[in-house]
């Protein structure tokens, strides 16, 4: 899908998306940050650092995940 998008952008002289993923399953605290008048929802733990660490490690079109979260998925992706 990505392959096909990126052929219509280059088409219209735009430029390719270049975008690696990085997955990983666990629990994660979660919720709003921040005071009253500025609230963030954002997630926190070791599992949302190594998702991080992942999506910087994965190059353009690539998608990098922990074992356990395979292992979790079934096996398959």
């Amino acid at each position: 899908l990505l392959e096909e998008w990126n052929e219509e952008r280059a088409r219209r002289g735009l430029p390719r998306i270049q975008v690696g993923v990085g997955v990983n399953a666990g629990e994660v605290v979660a919720g709003n940050m921040g005071s009253r008048d500025r609230l963030n929802y954002t997630v926190l733990g070791q599992t949302v650092n190594i998702a991080s660490r992942l999506c910087s490690a994965a190059a353009p079109g690539e998608v990098l995940t922990t074992a356990g979260t395979l292992e979790g998925a079934g096996g398959g992706v």
